[in-house]
């Protein structure tokens, strides 16, 4: 199994700010719509956007239009590969980067 270090990276990345890191959390109750979480922040909509969607271009979480609103999900396969990636990465296993490197003490 080879590790995709990109997207394990760029999950973890989305995920290393404050805000996107609640919004998240607030999500994991259930979809929600970017409305009603501008009540749980004091952001402008335009901010809450810009957070919500690096949340959507990572892939770990689903928008769905709704009128003139947008209801955002969790995508509950895309934390399960952020999960396995954590897992993988902070234990020794055959895939490890250390079993590939070449010594060169003698």
């Amino acid at each position: 199994m080879e590790l995709d270090f990109v997207r394990g990276s760029a999950l973890f990345k989305a995920l290393a700010d404050e805000t996107r890191s609640k919004i998240v959390h607030i999500l994991s109750c259930g979809e929600v719509c970017a409305c009603e979480l501008l009540d749980y922040f004091d952001l402008s909509q335009p901010t809450l956007s810009h957070h919500l969607g690096i949340l959507v271009d990572s892939g770990l979480v689903h928008a769905r239009p709704e009128g003139k609103w947008t209801r955002y999900s969790l995508n509950r396969d895309e934390f399960t590969v952020l999960e396995q990636f954590a897992h993988t990465i902070s234990r020794e296993s055959d895939v490890c980067l250390c079993k590939k490197k070449r010594s060169n003490c003698t």
